[in-house]
């Protein structure tokens, strides 16, 4: 919150970053930052990702701007004596722009600001001389969630679920009294008095998501003998972190980050960059569709997910119950398309698999044999039971007898043929 004083002194009048608050290696950068040979915007888009974020603390800020003019690419509208006339949602909290997507919580806050110019000409045209009195002036700010109204203040609340679209409306109204003087016999005279009103509508509109905080969490235990293995399943997050007493696993999706827009006021602005990082202390992990852990030491297990927004912390259920799993085939040697069966013990459903193909059951299993395919594996989490079995090949089979018998009918001959020479 300290920097925020910083920015709340400097930003605004100056319109540009301050080092003073930055403390160690950060505050060297800030410092080279100044020095490099960029242009304003350059430096000021490298020292904005070195400030803590706090989604108070920018809102805070935000709405402290002081917008004298429109800032930079807002729309500027005219009508009659109103002149230079803007709006603009400046910032929606907490939001997090993620892929061009404004990311907002379910609770939040809405900062909306305008301004104009009343400017009377030196006279009307005609006239040789006018004069004006402003009666009556009145701005009319409205804004609107989805169609529903849910404020007339520039600072409004809001609650929220799904796709939402902010709308701001804000009338402008103005009544002058004009005196117009003409030249009669030349002299400027009175000539009438004309009362003339002026309205002129602004509109702008953000579209938001709230993000989805439904994780999904699954977290099972498939292992205990020397080491405890588990997985461990979630959707929709940030960030996770599981940790055990002596051992920690971290896994980032997003790098947050401050961007800033509507120069030159700096409207700082949360952005999620796409960069995954892990890091590991004492524990085994594979991560691919799920996470895979192995720990020498399981107790004091908790789980703490986070989104842009909240933080989660959550037990670990560390029940382990050894799964029940055999498995048999009606026999061990089949021939090349013979049905194998099997036969599977198991209190849920398992994997079986023989070759390249593969059921699901928890009873029983057929496959086709097929020549050099010696197993029939069965998988339920980490415990694998195997079958083995031999397949013939039935016309190898029967050449290899015929060949067989020819030697034996071969060697019977030679034997008698010897036996009459020996006579």
């Amino acid at each position: 919150m300290k920097w925020l004083l910083i920015f709340l002194l400097v930003l605004p009048s100056v319109h540009a970053f301050s080092c003073l608050d930055l403390e160690g290696d950060n505050r060297v950068l800030c410092e080279e930052i100044q020095t490099m040979n960029i242009t304003r915007e350059e430096k000021d888009y490298l020292i904005a990702s070195l400030f803590s974020l706090d989604y108070d603390a920018l809102f805070d800020y935000n709405s402290h701007i002081t917008f004298e003019e429109a800032p930079s690419g807002i729309f500027i509208d005219n009508e009659g004596y109103i002149k230079d006339a803007w709006m603009k949602i400046i910032t929606i909290s907490p939001s997090v722009l993620l892929n061009d997507t404004l990311m907002i919580d379910t609770i939040g806050k809405i900062f909306t600001d305008y301004n104009y110019k009343i400017d009377f000409p030196r006279k009307e045209s005609g006239d040789c001389k006018t004069t004006y009195r402003l009666n009556a002036e009145n701005v009319d700010l409205s804004v609107y969630q989805n169609g529903n109204l849910i404020g007339h203040d520039s600072i409004v609340s809001f609650t929220a679920q799904g796709n939402v679209e902010f709308t701001a409306r804000a009338i402008i109204s103005i009544t002058t009294r004009v005196k117009h003087y003409r030249w009669d016999n030349g002299e400027c005279r009175y000539f009438r008095t004309e009362i003339k009103r002026d309205h002129l509508t602004l509109n702008d509109a953000v579209n938001g998501q709230v993000i989805d905080e439904s994780f999904n969490l699954d977290f099972k235990i498939i292992d205990k003998h020397d080491t405890t293995k588990g997985t461990l399943k979630a959707d929709n997050f940030k960030g996770l972190e599981l940790s055990f007493r002596d051992a920690q696993y971290t896994y980032e999706k997003y790098l947050l980050q401050l961007d800033y827009k509507l120069l030159p006021y700096y409207v700082l602005i949360p952005i999620a960059i796409a960069q995954e990082t892990e890091t590991s202390n004492n524990i085994y992990v594979e991560r691919n569709n799920e996470i895979t852990f192995s720990v020498r030491n399981a107790q004091d297990c908790s789980i703490k997910i986070s989104s842009f927004f909240h933080e989660y912390v959550y037990s670990c259920d560390l029940s382990y119950t050894e799964i029940p799993l055999s498995i048999i085939t009606d026999r061990q040697i089949y021939n090349v398309d013979d049905m194998i069966k099997v036969k599977v013990n198991s209190d849920r459903e398992v994997k079986v698999s023989y070759g390249d193909a593969v059921q699901y059951t928890d009873s029983s299993a057929e496959f086709i044999a097929q020549l050099y395919q010696d197993k029939v594996i069965a998988e339920a989490d980490t415990h694998k039971e195997v079958a083995f079995i031999h397949v013939k090949d039935k016309e190898r089979a029967t050449l290899l007898f015929g060949i067989g018998i020819f030697l034996f009918s071969n060697y019977c001959i030679l034997q008698i043929f010897r036996k009459k020479c020996v006579r």
